[in-house]
């Protein structure tokens, strides 16, 4: 399994490829993490990253995983259930 961990800030978010896996390293508890999705297309990023920082995890730690499998393996690891992240952004909240 490959990791890679950064500070999610917005320069390093969207040079990520269309795909990859999005893991907070903030969350409520153990395994759940803050923000968990796949990064969407570049037209999508700008709606994307205000979902980041609204949930408080820009600039701040975060784990890049290239496949769903691989991010599944490693929040399991941690034996705490969680549902699968969105195929395509939710609704944006107001500012």
């Amino acid at each position: 399994m490959e990791t890679t961990r950064a500070k999610l800030t917005r320069k390093f978010f969207m040079g990520l490829p269309e795909g990859v896996f999005i893991l907070s390293n903030i969350g409520e508890a153990p395994g759940q993490p803050t923000y968990f999705e796949p990064v969407f297309s570049e037209s999508e990023r700008a709606e994307q990253w205000k979902r980041i920082v609204l949930r408080g995890c820009s600039d701040r730690l975060c784990s890049v995983f290239k496949t769903e499998e691989e991010a599944m393996v490693y929040l399991n690891s941690s034996n705490t259930p969680l549902p699968k992240p969105p195929r395509r952004p939710g609704p944006m909240l107001k500012e």
